[in-house]
């Protein structure tokens, strides 16, 4: 509104409550929106009510996102096993352990297996 000088000739200006309901509560979104709306958002007609209503439902807002979100602890390289270790076929086999073979029920160790 300060800066008509700015604009058209015949523009219009608005109240701060105008403005409000025109503007902020036409393009504000989701959650937000309805947090504005809720508390009387569309009905303020001073600046620093406005402002302060929006700094405190963005910070609602904020604090909900980070209860959503689950505590992720620090995940450090040892916590996985590369994938050929933890899918592979050839897993190492201790020699000292006996290996039953399936092939023949288990009558003799695997390595050992004439098959």
């Amino acid at each position: 509104n300060e800066r008509l000088t700015y604009f058209e000739r015949g523009a219009t200006e608005f109240s701060t409550k105008q403005l409000n309901r025109k503007v902020i509560a036409k393009n504000i979104g989701g959650t937000f929106k309805s947090k504005y709306l809720l508390q009387g958002g569309d009905d303020l007609d001073d600046e620093d009510n406005i402002l302060d209503l929006i700094n405190k439902i963005s910070k609602c807002v904020a604090a909900q996102k980070e209860e959503e979100e689950p505590d992720h602890k620090q995940i450090s390289k040892h916590d996985f096993k590369p994938i050929n270790e933890s899918t592979s076929s050839t897993k190492k086999v201790n020699p000292n352990i006996q290996q039953p073979c399936r092939k023949h029920d288990g009558k003799h160790d695997w390595r050992n297996c004439p098959d």
